[in-house]
């Protein structure tokens, strides 16, 4: 993929969601450079099935030559949370032999100057039901909390009920806050081939694509759910769905992908996408 042409080396980012930073924030696209002593913000662009970036600014930076930003993360209150390594050698040499200071890690938070501290609540004392509420939240956290609590509580005795409320959510919304519930769904082994194939005319097409990742990510579907995905192939309006399709048919028994592969191969508008043809290709030699 595309993207600005600076000397940087990102080697994990995050995209921030939460709202402890002001809104020309959100969206965007926080990245560590432990090499450069830095981290950098990038605008995220679309391109074809994938995207580029384009670096605006550098939000956290020192004269320190030993500021190391190794990792970074959204926290339960909004802000985003950076892991300085803190050394004056960054190369595994010199780890290897010894040569770190294990008191010298730093952690540094960032949000608005005029950010109100959060308020941390205790998810694992909620029900399920609080749970699922929780994954309209818009802090990522509380959101990722709140999916895996649920996931961990599969086989409870309100299991019925939960997986219902759960699919009441993807089939009335359009939004973020359905893939939350697919995620979910999925984690507690709710997502059956019979609810995939209803979600695979979804309204929203990110949800067409994680039904099409998370059903043939086993690398086995059933006839019929196959022959669905051979059709949303040949009938698919969303690129980025397009190009999951062709990654999951790489994962399907031969006859099946082949099915898949043909529809999706007459896509003459995909012939230019920067990964599509790759994929398919990878799909055949498979």
């Amino acid at each position: 993929m595309k993207h600005h042409s600076v000397p940087r080396f990102t080697h994990t980012f995050l995209i921030y969601e939460s709202h402890a930073l002001p809104p020309d924030y959100q969206g965007k696209l926080f990245g560590v450079g432990p090499l450069q002593g830095h981290v950098v913000m990038s605008q995220i662009e679309p391109d074809g099935s994938t995207f580029r970036t384009k670096d605006t600014g550098h939000p956290l930076t020192t004269d320190d030559t030993w500021f190391r930003p190794v990792d970074i993360q959204e926290g339960p209150d909004g802000a985003i949370y950076v892991a300085d390594f803190y050394e004056q050698r960054i190369d595994h040499a010199s780890h290897y032999q010894g040569r770190v200071t294990p008191e010298s890690g730093r952690v540094y938070r960032l949000r608005a100057k005029d950010a109100a501290p959060g308020r941390i609540v205790n998810l694992e004392r909620m029900s399920n039901a609080e749970l699922i509420e929780q994954l309209r939240s818009p802090i990522r956290w509380t959101r990722q909390t709140a999916l895996r609590l649920l996931g961990q509580r599969r086989n409870a005795a309100d299991d019925t009920q939960t997986n219902v409320a759960l699919k009441t959510l993807i089939d009335k919304n359009t939004d973020q806050l359905a893939l939350e519930a697919l995620w979910a769904l999925h984690w507690r082994g709710g997502l059956d081939e019979a609810t995939a194939a209803e979600l695979l005319d979804h309204d929203d097409p990110h949800v067409r694509l994680w039904t099409v990742r998370l059903m043939c990510d086993d690398g086995q579907v059933s006839p019929e759910l196959a022959s669905k995905l051979t059709r949303l192939a040949e009938s698919e309006l969303n690129v980025e769905t397009r190009s999951q399709i062709a990654c999951s048919a790489r994962r399907l028994p031969a006859d099946q992908a082949v099915a898949i592969v043909e529809r999706l191969l007459r896509r003459t508008e995909d012939v230019s996408d920067p990964h599509i043809p790759l994929l398919l290709w990878w799909a055949i030699e498979a």
